[in-house]
């Protein structure tokens, strides 16, 4: 037989679509012999096949995929108790006798909420429940500690203070019964004219707690600065892969944070202030600076009547006991870090403090986080020492653990249900199983934090690109994927490290269980770690078409990379990165330079049908605007494989508030089974969404 009629070319056939302004006839693509365009008892001239071949190439490669209308993935189930990425300054907000949690969950343009104490508890922790809007007028100001409520000009009204970069908005409450609800007031203002101005700049407007901190019945202000420095902790230039760190030691400067005082030196009905000065410590009275930033919280910690001050820093919280001999003499002492169940350090890097002492007499510590936890002090003798935080218990809680959320989709335990598996900025990665019993995206589970080795999964405490500021956030990026092709699913996983690992399920399909296998090894002989931009998640598939799995990710260049699947001696093995490339043999940059290289977010499907597998990519991190990058598997001429980049095929559109600012990720899914795609895309805020075009 000619060697012509043995191999087998794409010719089109017609396909019913639907596009914009009604339904078209355009043209897809199928396999069949060669034989049969080249006119040996064809039915096609092959001039006909070519250009119906190039006009379908040109139809699909001009026609957007637009997913509007979407979807904020809920639990589904308005009794559900799960953990939050919650609030938890604590107060009375519908004056019912119990201290409920108010603030907003976590930094960005969104309203704050509270949730209701439910005077119940769930194993063992406070129960709380979905309420309603938060009910403080204040509109763009990020982090929940920005905001603090008290009193402040002696009147029977509470009052609450949010930190902007202009100064300190004042803010009153106009409701005397039922639930809370403040009104914006003014700008607290200067003892020496004007607004009362920050007493210093960081990359976020101070942790604000009023309290009258030196005894004189006036409400003062204290405040946490956070960051300062930031301009001069990233230099320009000594950021990236192989520069910033020396011998395990950052270069540039850190980043600090000082606790300041505003004393209030008006009256009770009009509040002045001092433009501030630093909170001194200790037998050297020094300065309260800390790494990265400190939020303080005014509590009497010891029992003793007198007002302590606790600092909550990114890893732990120290506590200055006032050593003043009376209530208007305030003098603190060298500071004692807390410990939980035995341990000094924070499980992650929190965002919000909240103490108050309980009915039993003992101190309770909330912190913010991809958690809301509390933990209780053990002994009112020994002050200094807590249990471990646990996570607070939320019934019609929202789904959402942690910033960054990146979802990666698949039947996990083996009951027919597409599941999630979600990691995030802190590092951990979370099972959320499918109880929709249509298998759609209606019910979730609470989460479970996925093992391995029997031991809770968590990237943290390497070095990266952006110094040790980021040391306990992991950047988890999970791709779930039959890695080792033995019929079950396994954990591809990139990180804040510049490699990828993985995680082998060696408990099958219907109990997934993990043993961590390190980084993902490539080139000749034992090989070396797959080298990879930072915060990258990995695409798994077939890009040339061999029948073994790839790997597809962003090299520490921020090219599009691709590992070649290879057998050698009996082993599945990676071959050395190779660059896709273009028609006219360019490699595809998908990121940007220092500290922007890698963040990419990659998966890989048969996005048009046509047989081949194709990439989808994020775009330059602020450079997006909901859209992906879609490269087109094209060929793969002598070994290498050829994409077609079409970088806005692919946009997902209609969220109330832009998302996209660190990445666009694409998630393509199938629930309902048709064989269109749907996807899911996780946002900066911990949300995940889902789209249908």
């Amino acid at each position: 037989m000619n060697e012509w009629v043995k191999q087998r070319q794409y010719v089109s056939r017609p396909r019913r679509v639907a596009m914009a302004g009604g339904v078209w006839t355009v043209l897809t693509r199928f396999w069949c012999p060669v034989s049969s365009v080249t006119g040996s008892g064809g039915w096609l001239p092959l001039v006909v096949c070519v250009l119906l071949a190039a006009a379908s190439t040109m139809l699909l490669g001009q026609q957007k995929n637009v997913f509007e209308n979407p979807q904020r993935l809920e639990y589904g189930d308005p009794a559900t108790i799960a953990p939050m990425m919650g609030p938890v300054m604590t107060i009375d907000w519908d004056r019912d006798g119990k201290q409920d949690l108010v603030g907003r969950n976590y930094w960005w343009p969104e309203a704050p909420k509270w949730w209701r104490n439910t005077g119940q508890q769930h194993q063992g922790v406070t129960l709380f429940e979905r309420a309603g809007p938060g009910g403080i007028d204040e509109r763009r100001y990020g982090d929940p500690t920005c905001t603090m409520i008290g009193h402040l000009d002696g009147d029977t009204f509470a009052d609450a203070v949010v930190a902007t970069p202009q100064g300190y908005e004042w803010h009153e409450d106009t409701t005397s019964t039922g639930i809370r609800r403040f009104v914006k007031r003014g700008m607290l203002a200067s003892a020496v004219g004007g607004n009362l101005p920050l007493p210093e700049s960081g990359e976020e407007p101070p942790a604000c707690w009023l309290a009258d901190f030196d005894g004189d019945g006036r409400s003062d202000l204290v405040i946490g600065t956070r960051s300062v420095g930031m301009d001069r902790y990233f230099p320009p230039g000594a950021i990236g892969f192989g520069r910033g760190w020396q011998d395990h030691t950052w270069l540039p400067r850190d980043v600090t944070a000082t606790v300041w005082l505003h004393r209030n030196v008006g009256q009770s009905q009009e509040p002045r202030f001092g433009n501030g000065n630093l909170v001194l410590a200790g037998p050297g009275r020094r300065a309260l600076t800390f790494f990265d930033h400190a939020e303080p919280v005014v509590v009497d910690f010891d029992g003793d009547g007198l007002r302590d001050l606790l600092v909550g820093t990114l890893d732990r919280v120290v506590v200055f006991l006032n050593l003043g001999p009376g209530p208007g003499m305030t003098r603190l002492d060298g500071g004692h870090a807390l410990t939980f169940a035995g341990r000094e350090e924070l499980p992650y890097a929190n965002r919000t403090f909240f103490a108050f002492r309980g009915l039993q007499g003992k101190v309770h510590l909330r912190v913010g986080g991809p958690l809301a936890s509390e933990a209780v002090q053990l002994d009112r003798d020994d002050p200094f020492a807590f249990g471990p935080l646990r996570a607070i218990p939320f019934r019609g809680a929202e789904l959402r653990l942690d910033d960054f959320a990146v979802p990666s989709a698949a039947d996990w335990d083996g009951d027919g249900k597409i599941d999630l598996i979600v990691g995030g900025q802190d590092g951990w990665i979370w099972f959320f199983r499918n109880l929709d019993p249509t298998g759609g995206v209606a019910r979730w589970s609470a989460p479970q934090a996925l093992e391995a080795d029997g031991r809770v999964i968590r990237f943290a405490d390497h070095e990266c690109l952006q110094g040790p500021v980021e040391r306990l956030w992991g950047y988890s990026n999970p791709t779930v994927a039959d890695w080792d092709l033995d019929g079950d699913l396994d954990l591809v996983c990139g990180s804040m490290q510049d490699t990828y690992v993985w995680y082998e399920n060696v408990g099958g399909v219907r109990q997934p269980k993990l043993m961590y296998r390190g980084p993902l090894q490539c080139g000749a002989g034992d090989g070396v770690p797959v080298a990879n931009g930072w915060r990258s998640r990995p695409g798994i598939g077939d890009l040339d078409g061999d029948g073994l799995p790839d790997l597809i990710g962003v090299d520490g260049q921020s090219r599009l990379c691709w590992w070649r699947r290879v057998r050698r001696d009996g082993a599945l093995r990676l071959a050395a990165a190779e660059l896709p490339v273009d028609h006219a043999g360019n490699p595809f940059v998908v990121a940007g330079e220092g500290r922007h290289v890698g963040r990419t977010k990659i998966s890989v499907c048969d996005w048009d049908h046509d047989g081949r597998v194709d990439v989808l990519c994020s775009p330059v991190i602020a450079q997006n605007r909901g859209y992906q990058l879609f490269y087109k598997n094209m060929a793969v001429r002598e070994g290498t494989v050829v994409l077609r980049s079409e970088p806005q095929r692919i946009v997902l559109s209609n969220v109330a508030t832009p998302p996209f600012t660190h990445y666009a990720m694409c998630e393509p899914v199938d629930f309902d089974g048709d064989g269109q795609w749907e996807v899911l895309a996780g946002f900066d805020r911990g949300f995940i969404y889902y789209w249908r075009e």
